[in-house]
């Protein structure tokens, strides 16, 4: 069930316990020494050595209590010169939470998107006591004492979730608990669905989410509720709906404001459906979605989806002429002069097709576009071009359009690999044989990499013999090099992970074989990809994981296979689906992941939107003439010193050069970068060997994380949780930049890009 509030939302989840349940319950790691103090004030005239923690809350001139997020925010625009709204679209405080407490708990506080500030929500406890905030002497947490009678009300969190934790002594203290939400102009309105509140700014961004309260008592007994959403004024009431009473009290009641990695999309989206193509449009903005099956028993669509820069999903876009109905077709974007994107083949109603399509769109503001139409174009594929097939690949690798794979109209697996040029509507056979294995490969996931003006194509996954059950479940990766697909798989760099960055016993040391799952590119460089299904003993094992993959063979170092969410922790994952549809919008930097079957008898209609943050960075090389004889490289952190979260010290980067047999060889490992009183740098200087070296590449990373990762993957007996804390972390931030590009040897230019 969805219903619409119209003018956001924040999310309440099932989370962690701070040192106010610890302490009560008996399990403190550290306990509450009483004494409470400011922390320094920040001003105009010099920066506090005050180290932001995760956990962290402090006061800013105003004397208003901020999350480290904002905290940071107002410190980077202080330090370059900026107003604070200036430093609002850095991409590692994308989607990242920001709250101000008012200094008084009745007067409530302000929640938002780093990315929207004016799309807020200032949350105000209805019946709530004034109580002035102090804080810990290690500054953690904000608490505020008597905040209801008899009631004490701490926060906790980090840039992406804040936590208020309501400790309830008895039953006869239990306050009637509500708040009022108070949206600023930008934000739009609320969406619920399976009892979970949905918040969307006016350009349709997701902001947060609110997902029903939960109480735990002195016995570790839990409860979960909901709440009672109204519209209240110029904005929202919401009421708490629990039932606490048998519960043995202390009782802690922990409500959450939180940022998910991943959201829902916004409303108007396509019906359900699994096995549709997918493609993204640079020209319009806009992420194509066509056919699919409606329904378990393999009803066939026909009609067209679009998803534009408004976030908003415009179906049923009919043409005079159009592509017959069919599922598990494939689509993508040719650039050169045309500019189009193109449909290819599928399964319809006669079986398996070799149809080629055009699909011209057109909207009033391209980018934004309040309509859209579209007009299909069949263009007759010569008897001697591919053949029918369908649960195929299609990718535009920067030259040609490649369709490559799948299953036959005879049902026998397929092993070549075409390329289109669609400005001469020509088709060549690249190769007849060199895709998958003796026998094929089908049902595998596709994406394309985007390096300036290269694209890389990749697959992973499928299923090597469509005509034997006795066949194989595949998790490969293989690579396009422009003349043959080679697999780049390896498996002796695995961390996996659960949603809390913890090392899970039992655990994979590789994304399992599987098919029909999903996979995009993301921001950083790397390919996103999970959910699928493998059969064993005739019966579907479906997963609801994801797995990143980081192809570090470019730069000469072994590949790594990242485990991701599980979906068990975090409720707003992609979860369990196979033949969903996944598209990386070039544009927003999200991943728009849509239907898909979630069982033998249900199709998906839920659509997800994956907001991956990277670090910001910029890498330069000192030499641009032809005389030098060294060249400096340069990796520059901005805003970052030894007082900010993480320090400058925490980076690190590495430097790898493309020699002129097109291979990358390490030139410097890893090294710390420093603060030299004004930016956060690594620097390196080598010899310039223009008959050797072409240009160069950086892989910087944070070694917080990093160093834990490796300790854990030598040393078997860390990679436990112990003690209730994952020893060892999430094996991420890492980013990567090139420069160069060359003319020539001996002419370098400078064209730098992040990726």
């Amino acid at each position: 069930m969805k219903k619409r509030f119209g003018v956001g939302s924040v999310r309440w989840g099932l989370l962690g316990v701070t040192w106010l349940a610890a302490t009560v319950h008996g399990c403190a790691v550290q306990e509450d020494e009483g004494d409470y103090i400011n922390p320094p004030l920040f001003n105009d005239q010099q920066t506090q050595q005050v180290v932001l923690g995760a956990h962290t809350f402090l006061r800013d001139e105003g004397h208003q209590l901020r999350t480290a997020t904002s905290y940071g925010r107002l410190l980077r625009a202080r330090i370059t010169g900026q107003p604070p709204e200036a430093t609002r679209d850095i991409p590692e405080l994308r989607n990242k939470l920001e709250a101000v407490f008012h200094g008084d708990y009745a007067d409530g506080l302000t929640v938002s998107a780093a990315t929207h500030p004016n799309a807020s929500l200032r949350v105000v406890p209805v019946r709530g006591q004034h109580s002035s905030p102090r804080l810990r002497k290690d500054g953690t947490i904000v608490a505020f004492e008597e905040a209801f009678p008899n009631v004490t009300s701490a926060y906790g969190g980090n840039d992406s979730k804040l936590e208020e934790f309501l400790l309830i002594p008895s039953a006869k203290d239990i306050p009637d608990l509500a708040y009022d939400l108070h949206p600023g102009p930008d934000f739009d309105h609320f969406e619920e669905e399976d009892g979970r509140l949905w918040a969307y700014a006016r350009d349709g961004a997701g902001l947060f989410t609110i997902e029903p309260p939960v109480a735990e008592d002195a016995t570790g007994r839990r409860v979960t509720g909901s709440w009672k959403l109204t519209e209240h004024g110029r904005g929202y009431r919401i009421t708490v709906q629990i039932e606490l009473q048998g519960l043995t009290f202390p009782v802690l009641l922990d409500p959450t404001f939180e940022t998910p990695l991943w959201f829902r999309n916004s409303t108007g989206q396509p019906s359900a459906r699994a096995g549709a193509a997918g493609a993204f449009d640079p020209e319009t903005g806009c992420s194509l979605v066509f056919g699919g099956a409606t329904s378990s028993s393999f009803d066939l669509a026909q009609d067209l989806a679009v998803r534009c820069a408004d976030r908003q999903w415009k179906s049923g876009l009919t043409a005079a002429t159009m592509p017959p109905e069919r599922a598990y077709g494939a689509m993508a974007y040719f650039g050169g002069s045309t500019k189009k994107v193109f449909l290819f083949g599928g399964f319809g109603a006669s079986g398996a097709l070799k149809d080629l399509w055009r699909a011209n769109l057109t909207c009033t503001t391209p980018g934004v576009s309040s309509t859209c139409s579209v007009t299909w174009t069949e263009i007759p594929v010569p008897t001697n071009g591919p053949a029918r097939r369908y649960l195929h690949g299609m990718a535009w690798n920067g030259n040609r359009l490649m369709v490559f794979g799948g299953i036959a109209h005879t049902g026998a697996g397929l092993r070549d690999t075409w390329e289109y040029d669609a400005d001469n509507n020509t088709w060549t056979r690249a190769c007849i044989d060199c895709f998958g294995g003796a026998k094929g490969n089908y049902g595998f996931a596709t994406t394309t990499l985007v390096h300036g003006s290269s694209r890389t194509v990749y697959v992973s996954g499928g299923y090597d013999d469509p005509q034997n059950s006795n066949g194989n479940f595949l998790n490969t990766i293989a690579r396009w090099t422009g003349s043959s697909w080679v697999n780049v798989f390896t498996a002796n760099a695995t961390i996996p992970m659960n949603a809390f960055g913890a090392i899970q016993a039992g655990s994979p040391f590789f994304m399992q074989p599987r098919y029909l799952h999903w996979m995009a590119p993301t921001s950083s460089r790397r390919l996103l990809m999970g959910s699928g299904l493998m059969i064993s003993g005739g019966t579907n094992i479906y997963y609801e994981d994801t797995w990143v993959w980081n192809d570090r063979s470019l730069e000469g170092e072994s590949d790594q296979w990242t485990r991701g969410v599980v979906p068990t922790s975090v409720a707003n994952a992609p979860g369990r689906r196979e033949s969903a549809t996944a598209i990386f919008d070039e544009n927003l930097k999200e991943i728009v992941l849509f239907g898909g079957l979630t069982s033998t008898s249900s199709v998906a209609s839920n659509a997800r939107v994956y907001r991956g943050v990277e670090r910001d960075f910029t890498f330069t090389q000192s030499c641009t003439t032809s005389s030098c004889s060294k060249i400096e490289l340069r990796v520059t952190f901005p805003g970052l010193n030894e007082t900010t979260t993480p320090k400058c010290s925490d980076m690190q980067a590495s430097y790898s050069a493309r020699n002129v047999a097109n291979s990358y060889v390490i030139i410097s490992s890893f090294g710390n970068a420093s603060f030299d009183g004004s930016t956060c740098h690594r620097s390196f200087i080598t010899n310039r060997i223009p008959s050797t070296y072409i240009d160069y590449v950086t892989r910087v990373r944070d070694k917080r994380y990093h160093e834990a990762a490796i300790e854990c993957s030598t040393n078997a007996s860390q990679q436990e949780v112990v003690g209730g804390k994952p020893i060892c972390l999430s094996n991420g931030g890492e980013g990567y930049a090139s420069c160069g590009g060359l003319v020539s040897p001996s002419t370098p230019s400078l064209n730098c890009t992040k990726f």
